[in-house]
């Protein structure tokens, strides 16, 4: 391993305090004070909801952290950097929120529809716990997301259809990481699944937004959820038939994936126990060789 991997490791598995995201915390719990004073519908809803959706993330990132209220523990350096990034951006919403409670139809610093931003990329061999973390974060954005738009009867179909999304990114990504979340993925399978944990956030987002304000995403792009783009599934024009097909495509694909990452740990396991038995057959050579001298 060259020095410049073994940096990138070591950034990816550094363990930072989590005092300096308490007050950021706080700040994102401002959200639920505000769920009962915002009406179900418009965009003083939207603009909550997408808080909500940053702050939920979050709060699952530093999850660990904060579990004993009298010890404040530590989390992955990427964990951190990537619930403070979300949590900054809760404010500025929560404001807009009220704004629109007290004075509807005013100009806003923040227009709707919200695009996701402050993205920060899982390095390669990052923290199992961050991964673990990250897992937890998309589930729970998806089952709020559900919670809003999943027992709407009319008039949520494209809020339905992104929702839609938000679940198969999800489940592709548990699918992907599955039982192997305490081994490392190869770079290209990690990066794969840091996509589809992001895509199903922006997709939460967009779908709980196009619930609250019917048409706010019309004729956008649905890749421009995300900041900058990204590699996000395709399907949102499909039919019902053509999206099932999609999905089982994709799990064949993620299926292969994860048979060749099997394989390729099980063969530089092999290597290492060769390695290791080499060095101590070496080493037992040695000790008898001295020994006769």
């Amino acid at each position: 391993m060259s020095l410049f991997d073994g940096v990138r490791r070591l950034f990816g598995a550094h363990q930072v305090s989590a005092a300096h995201l308490a007050g950021y915390r706080r700040v994102g719990a401002q959200v639920l004070d505000l769920q009962d004073r915002v009406p179900p519908r418009g965009p003083a809803r939207a603009y909550l909801v997408a808080a909500r959706c940053l702050q939920l993330f979050a709060d699952k990132l530093v999850e660990d952290a904060f579990a004993d209220p009298a010890h404040l523990g530590t989390l992955p350096e990427v964990s951190a950097a990537q619930a403070e990034a979300l949590y900054r951006q809760v404010p500025d919403l929560v404001t807009a929120a009220r704004q629109e409670v007290l004075a509807p139809g005013g100009t806003r610093d923040v227009p709707l529809p919200i695009v996701l931003a402050g993205r920060v990329r899982t390095p390669e061999a990052a923290a199992v716990s961050h991964l673990r973390a990250m897992l937890r974060a998309a589930q729970a954005v998806t089952e709020f997301a559900e919670g809003e738009v999943g027992g709407a009867e009319t008039g949520a179909g494209q809020a339905k259809a992104l929702l839609a999304e938000a679940q198969t990114n999800r489940d592709s990504a548990t699918y992907l990481v599955g039982g192997l979340v305490d081994a490392s993925l190869p770079p290209e399978s990690l990066a794969q699944a840091d996509d589809y944990v992001w895509a199903t956030l922006a997709y939460a987002m967009g779908s709980l937004q196009e619930q609250a304000v019917p048409g706010v995403l019309a004729g956008m792009d649905l890749d421009a959820l995300i900041e900058g783009g990204s590699r996000t599934p395709r399907t949102q024009n499909l039919s019902g038939l053509e999206r099932t097909m999609a999905a089982e495509n994709r799990r064949e694909m993620l299926e292969a994936e994860r048979e060749r990452a099997q394989r390729q740990w099980r063969r530089e396991g092999e290597e290492f126990r060769r390695h290791e038995d080499e060095e101590h057959h070496e080493h037992h050579h040695h000790h008898h060789h001295d020994d006769w001298w």
